[in-house]
């Protein structure tokens, strides 16, 4: 029997044992609502707190600014939405980076559509937007920008610092909100210093489980809810908390915090060992990622292969029981890539991508496994097609 050989990462990631057993104690034992004014109740609320605390020490907030989500789709629409007015201003825009994921750029349609005008920051072929482009397009009117940290397609890191000193120059009064999700974990990240008024991520790609994040808020009594009934988390998210979930999320914040160095590490080295096997044992690619660690998050690496569909690569992987997508799993039922197109890709290498995302749990065998598979497919595949 084979053993499987996961590395797509960006997608979801396996949940942690410690995750597991802590959330089904919560579950078996400890299953009160965190409402209610009993022992139990009690008991859940204090879990809730040693939650928020465990990610406001690994994001270097306060707890009060740390609200839970179902995930990062949620915290983007509560972080873009939950600060704009009733009435929105006549004659405001938003402006988003051109390879948003489309929890962002869909909200950026839907605001356009009640009047605001959208105006999309371009990127140069790195996925990095261009400053000076940005600059044209932010102005006093602007009441929004968001923004994501790192990108889900090919890892890319926006420079959110310098970004953020330019927002608040141009647009003092915009609000700036940043989609951490495939950031958190995979780079350092501090509200410290990233002078943002929103954060979002989520907890399925850092080893929790599905339907639970966390959105931080620079000042949560600024906001307000885009859905309205009880008044859980400071009324900015109705509903009964989903504990077992969020405790979930707080063992596994509190072990990236433990372990984030030697996170690093593993990530970097199997960047590296698969960046060199494409140079020098596959022909004819497009590495999509940046290869500066200073311009791109360790866990992913975009590639392209000229005269394959990456789709058919993917199925022969699959076969192997290994894993890989061919982009965003957002987006993998959508016709093109329309991050890929944004940032220039010529079109001969955008239906051959393959973005391949590994965890910081996989060993160096691996990658050689995932080698020695794609250039059997890439090779087959040529061949069938090039007759």
């Amino acid at each position: 029997m084979m053993i499987m050989n996961y590395m797509d990462h960006a997608a979801t990631t396996p949940v942690r044992a410690e995750v597991i057993e802590a959330m089904t104690e919560m579950m078996k034992s400890q299953y009160g609502n965190p409402s209610s004014l009993h022992r139990m109740g009690l008991q859940a609320e204090h879990a809730l707190d040693t939650a928020r605390d465990q990610i406001a020490s690994f994001l270097s907030c306060k707890v009060e600014q740390i609200v839970f989500t179902s995930g990062g789709t949620e915290g983007n629409n509560l972080g873009m939405r939950g600060f704009l007015p009733i009435e929105l201003p006549e004659n405001s825009n938003l402006c988003i980076g051109s390879v948003e994921h489309s929890s962002v750029f869909q909200v950026a349609k839907e605001l356009e559509r009640r009047g605001v005008e959208c105006r999309l920051l371009p990127v140069d072929i790195h996925g990095r937007i261009i400053m000076e482009e940005a600059v044209k397009r932010i102005d006093a009117n602007t009441i929004l920008v968001s923004i994501q940290h790192v990108n889900n397609e090919i890892g890319g890191i926006q420079p959110i610092e310098i970004l953020s000193k330019q927002i608040r120059k141009a647009a003092p009064k915009a609000h700036f909100h940043v989609d951490g999700v495939q950031a958190i974990g995979k780079i350092p990240v501090s509200m410290k210093t990233l002078d943002v008024d929103s954060y979002a991520f989520s907890g399925h790609k850092i080893n929790a489980t599905k339907g639970i994040g966390a959105l931080y808020l620079k000042d949560p009594k600024a906001s307000r809810p885009i859905l309205w009934g009880s008044k859980q988390e400071r009324g900015l998210r109705p509903g009964t908390e989903n504990v077992p979930a969020i405790v979930g999320l707080g063992v596994a914040v509190e072990k990236l915090n433990q372990e984030f160095g030697a996170h690093q590490a593993v990530y970097i080295k199997n960047r590296n060992a698969l960046l060199h096997a494409i140079e020098t044992e596959l022909d004819q690619t497009l590495v999509n990622t940046p290869l500066s660690l200073e311009e791109a998050a360790p866990h992913i690496v975009s590639v392209s292969f000229a005269g394959v569909k990456s789709e058919i690569v993917l199925h022969m992987l699959e076969m192997k029981e290994i894993y890989v997508s061919t982009g965003s799993a957002c987006s993998s039922r959508a016709k093109g890539n329309r991050i890929l197109a944004e940032m220039g890709i010529a079109s001969k290498w955008l239906d051959g991508t393959l973005r391949i995302s590994y965890g910081w749990e996989l060993g160096p065998e691996k990658i050689e496994e995932l080698v020695a598979a794609l250039i059997e497919a890439v090779g087959e595949v040529r061949e069938l097609t090039m007759r």
